[in-house]
């Protein structure tokens, strides 16, 4: 199999977990959300080498990774950043741009796993196109919107 690094990644983080179990509850849910996280990221990586991820799909994710971690604050030791400036921190010794790309969509995923909300919005453009003469007495009308 070819994920050595991801699988001793894995491996790492469970050992990492029978060490840190012996915590508190709330410290073995943390332990527990780190190794889950970190399989959320890992699964990424994992469809990207594995060729199940098209090079189209990896184009669109990567897009709106760039925009969406550019737009997430994080606070980290009392500094406020985006999360795409987390990540260009936390992989500071990536020389290479693919690998810090596909960084940001495993990053991605990860996120969106842990807070689904956080990837809830509305449209942002949303184009009015035709409001209707009232088709009763009430005056009830419609419009039609169409996404740019």
């Amino acid at each position: 199999m070819e994920f050595d690094q991801n699988l001793t990644d894995l491996f790492i983080f469970s050992e990492k977990i029978s060490k840190d179990i012996d915590g508190t509850p709330e410290q073995r849910e943390q332990v527990i959300d780190n190794v889950l996280a970190n399989i959320d990221h890992e699964t990424i990586h994992a469809l990207i080498k594995l060729d199940l991820i098209t090079e189209a799909e990896y184009q669109n994710l990567l897009e709106f990774a760039i925009t969406k971690l550019g737009s997430m604050n994080v606070t980290i030791d009392g500094k406020t950043m985006t999360e795409l400036q987390r990540i260009n921190l936390a992989y500071a010794d990536l020389t290479n741009q693919d690998a810090l790309n596909e960084e940001y969509i495993a990053e991605l995923f990860r996120l969106y796993r842990d807070n689904p909300k956080d990837f809830q919005s509305k449209p942002k453009t949303l184009s009015l196109i035709h409001i209707s003469e009232p088709t009763r007495q009430e005056a009830i009308s419609y419009a039609v919107f169409c996404l740019k």
